[in-house]
């Protein structure tokens, strides 16, 4: 037996993929479903891997201004 504060989201989610199976969306449904989830994904790596992100972009910024700084002394 559900709590009731889990019992909503499962009946909205069964009714959900029950309408969408009627009216034959469930790939819709199921490609919605995976992008939300891979940009919740992407928020969390972003929030947990803070400082390594940072880095990363200084890291990257730094090696294109490098080369952009390269290709205009060299002349191209």
């Amino acid at each position: 037996m559900l709590p009731w504060w889990a019992a909503i989201p499962a009946a909205l989610a069964a009714y959900i993929v029950i309408e969408s199976a009627f009216r034959r969306h469930l790939s819709q449904l199921t490609l919605r479903l995976v992008v939300a989830l891979a940009f919740i994904a992407i928020i969390l790596l972003a929030i947990n891997f803070a400082a390594q992100v940072i880095l990363l972009g200084l890291v990257g910024l730094a090696a294109f201004l490098l080369i952009d700084n390269l290709r205009e002394v060299l002349g191209r």
